[in-house]
């Protein structure tokens, strides 16, 4: 942890107005200790240790409390420990081979502003976008961050669900394995003719394979689609794009070569 962010979460736990919610100086700690993509790959136990430390300072501590302030802790800095460390480069890798296919697709049809749709809690592939000079917003009910640690990052933060947005202001809608929400996004962008970019995943498929999405999807709506992603009409690309070359490699070739 930056000395400063320990100076500030002290002083806090210090002052006698103490917050809390642990979850609150979690925001706090995240707003402070991440300031790019990478910060997020680089943390480490240390805001559990710290809440640990300080446990004696917490206005309702009693030895009865004191696993669940431990839990509580952990829980805060889970999604970051768990799954930007412990995970990385598998993450970090899904995420951008999908960010990768949406940032040239967006430069093949002059696109800059993004809604990036059921992001996940670390919202990695929002973060990845803004970095590489994209304009995007996330919606995902889940988000781990505050609106200030994704402010901090570039990318604007709607905690709440993908029929609560304004889709009107944004040239792309994109969304990596949304589970049960493909429906949704696909018929809804393909009924008010906004372009859109979907990778389709097993978790609530027809007979649980994704592929089964297709003619489902085919039957309402007009869509291309390419290896596991489906895609409007409305864009320009090609299999290039996505990482593949046609008749060449397979998605599952390009995920491979890159594990290896």
């Amino acid at each position: 942890m930056k000395e400063r962010t320990q100076k500030i979460l002290s002083a806090i736990v210090n002052s006698g107005v103490f917050i809390s919610n642990i979850d609150e100086l979690f925001d706090i700690y995240t707003e402070n200790e991440i300031q790019n993509y990478e910060d997020i790959f680089e943390c480490k136990r240390d805001f559990a240790n710290f809440i640990n430390s300080v446990k004696d300072k917490f206005l309702d501590y009693s030895e009865d409390k004191d696993i669940e302030i431990k839990r509580a802790a952990s829980s805060a800095e889970l999604y970051v420990v768990y799954y930007g460390v412990k995970f990385s480069k598998h993450v970090r890798l899904e995420s951008e081979r999908f960010s990768d296919a949406v940032l040239n697709i967006a430069k093949e049809n002059g696109f800059k502003k993004i809604l990036d749709v059921g992001c996940g809690q670390l919202a990695l592939s929002s973060i990845y976008l803004a970095k590489n000079g994209l304009n995007v917003t996330c919606v995902d009910p889940e988000l781990a961050f505050s609106n200030k640690t994704f402010e901090n990052l570039g990318v604007k933060a709607i905690k709440g669900l993908f029929e609560d947005v304004d889709l009107s202001e944004f040239d792309l809608i994109v969304a990596k394995k949304p589970c049960p929400s493909i429906k949704e996004i696909v018929f809804t962008c393909d009924s008010k003719k906004i372009p859109f970019f979907v990778e389709l995943c097993d978790c609530n498929a027809p007979n649980g394979r994704k592929l089964d999405w297709i003619p489902i999807l085919e039957s309402e709506t007009q869509i291309k689609h390419c290896g596991d992603y489906v895609f409007s009409p409305l864009l320009k690309t090609t299999a290039a794009d996505f990482g593949l070359e046609q008749g060449e490699k397979t998605l599952h070739d390009v995920i491979m070569q890159r594990l290896l």
